[in-house]
């Protein structure tokens, strides 16, 4: 889905000025009718809206909201797009989801601005995805001394120790050794804690059918991936986290091995 939209602004949304940084911020919100995805909702009754934030002008963190009485929606889950795990948990557990592309937004002028281009300007676009409603939420940022933070670095996902590439051969070579062997489903979602010092445990089966492939994947991962960089909040307090692995049987018995 691409959308175009066009404005000419003069003092639209909220300008403000933060004395600290000498920023200025300017928000406005746009909405538009789209029913593309009302299936999702008509069979997750419990789902508000699902939040979309983008990156390099691709959905980047998918957010399911769960309705509630309160003025705050309840955060029911959260995925990444770059990880294939939860693109694959996505399109399984929500099959009739269409994530919008970010909008394109033709800006003639801000009061004030002379170039939209300027390298100085922070442009940040997120879109609530409603039953029957898209709003897409523009937030341009005039740039002071203040360093906007990447939304997706300032939390630190756990990370494997070791090269990713070696454990996918090693994987591989490991079910050579398995051959022949029974698998019910050849894409397999696991998940487990990293801890404080780095340690992995509570391996567990997250999606796929339980199998003696699946079981012998297990055993593999709680044997051999045991060392992991711990998660960090706000890119510095050390924290208990969960990570993901997904491992996909191909075609060709080659292994694919990605972790979140």
């Amino acid at each position: 889905m691409k959308t175009t939209l066009f404005a000419l602004i003069f003092f639209i949304g909220i300008f403000f000025t933060e004395a600290y940084s000498q920023s200025q911020k300017v928000s406005f919100r746009v909405s538009i009718s789209d029913g593309s995805s009302k299936s999702v909702f008509d069979q997750n009754p419990d789902i508000e809206h699902i939040y979309i934030r983008y990156k390099n002008g691709e959905p980047a963190i998918i957010s399911f909201y769960e309705r509630s009485e309160k003025p705050e929606s309840k955060l029911i889950e959260k995925y990444y797009t770059r990880f294939e795990g939860d693109c694959y948990e996505l399109s399984k557990k929500y099959p009739g989801l269409q994530l919008p592309q970010m909008p394109k937004l033709d800006v003639w002028h801000f009061a004030g601005v002379q170039s939209l281009k300027d390298s100085s300007i922070h442009v940040e676009v997120t879109t609530n995805l409603k039953r029957d409603t898209l709003v897409h939420n523009f937030t341009y940022t005039i740039l002071g001394n203040t360093y906007v933070y990447d939304f997706m670095e300032m939390n630190e996902r756990p990370k494997l120790k070791g090269s990713i590439s070696d454990f996918q051969k090693k994987l591989r070579l490991a079910y050579q050794q398995w051959k022949p062997i029974a698998v019910t489903d050849s894409a397999l979602l696991i998940t487990g804690i990293v801890e404080k010092d780095g340690s992995f445990g509570n391996v567990q089966l997250l999606m796929g059918k339980p199998s003696p492939f699946s079981d012998k994947v297990l055993n593999f991962i709680s044997r051999e991936a045991r060392s992991w960089w711990p998660g960090k909040a706000l890119r510095t307090k050390i924290i208990r986290e969960y990570a993901k692995i997904f491992v996909r049987l191909n075609k060709d018995d080659s292994i694919t091995f990605s972790t979140l």
